[in-house]
C-alpha cells in the first residue's frame, strides 16, 4: 500500500471515531440526558449542596450556613439524647431510605448529643439507608446542607 493509501486510511478511522463521539453527545443532547459532570454537581433531591470533603462540626454548620442552609437536625430539635426514634429532618427515621443520589458516607447533624457536651449525631448513609451513631465534633464528616 503506498503512503497516500495509508494516510488516507487513518484519516478516515479519525474521522470515523470522532463521528462516532459525536453521535454519542448529539444523542445525550437531544435526550435531554445528564452528563457526568453535570450529574456529579448536583446534590440528591431534598438537599441544597454537599460538602466535598469532610470537616469538623463547627465548619459544616458554617459551611451550609454559607451555601443559604443548615445541617439537618435530628426531631427538628438542636439537641437530642438518643432516647427516642430519630427523624431526621423529614428524610424519615433512622433506618429508613434516604433520597436516592446520596453517596455513601458519614454526614453531620446539626444536632448535639445532649448527654455529652462536644459530642453531635452523624448519620451513616450507606446502600439507601441512614443510621444515626454520635461523634466527636472534633472528628471530621461531610456535610449535607438543607433549606
Amino acid at each position: 500500500m503506498n503512503s497516500f493509501a495509508s494516510k488516507m486510511i487513518f484519516r478516515e478511522k479519525r474521522c470515523t471515531g470522532f463521528m462516532s463521539i459525536f453521535f454519542v453527545y448529539a444523542l445525550i443532547f437531544s435526550l435531554g440526558l445528564p452528563l457526568m459532570a453535570d450529574a456529579a454537581s448536583k446534590p440528591p433531591s431534598g438537599f441544597i449542596t454537599l460538602s466535598e470533603s469532610p470537616m469538623t462540626w463547627a465548619d459544616a454548620k458554617a459551611f451550609c450556613q454559607q451555601q443559604g442552609g443548615s445541617l439537618p437536625r435530628i426531631n427538628n430539635s438542636d439537641s437530642w439524647n438518643g432516647d427516642t426514634e430519630a427523624a431526621i429532618d423529614g428524610f424519615g427515621a433512622s433506618g429508613d431510605p434516604w433520597p436516592s443520589g446520596l453517596p455513601d458516607d458519614l454526614y453531620w447533624t446539626g444536632t448535639a448529643y445532649t448527654d455529652f457536651p462536644g459530642r453531635s449525631w452523624i448519620v451513616l448513609y450507606n446502600g439507601g439507608n441512614a443510621k444515626v451513631y454520635s461523634y466527636s465534633q472534633s472528628d471530621v464528616s461531610r456535610a449535607a446542607c438543607v433549606r
